[in-house]
């Protein structure tokens, strides 16, 4: 099982935003920001940048 873990303390819509890494085997992995909201997951990021702290500083460039 992958590790899910909070990607920043803003909210999103109200709801906690979460991060994990995604392998799409052939295409390589990414690393994801995302809620989850009635058994639904979406998306707000995706990049191919795995390293935790890079990705935070992405996700929080966009969601300001």
């Amino acid at each position: 099982m992958t590790k899910v873990k909070v990607a920043t303390q803003q909210k999103i819509n109200g709801l906690p935003c979460y991060e994990m890494r995604l392998n799409l085997g052939k295409m390589g992995s990414v690393r994801i920001a995302f809620t989850v909201y009635d058994s639904q997951a979406q998306i707000h990021y995706l990049t191919t940048t795995l390293q935790k702290d890079e990705f935070s500083k992405e996700l929080e460039k966009i969601l300001n």
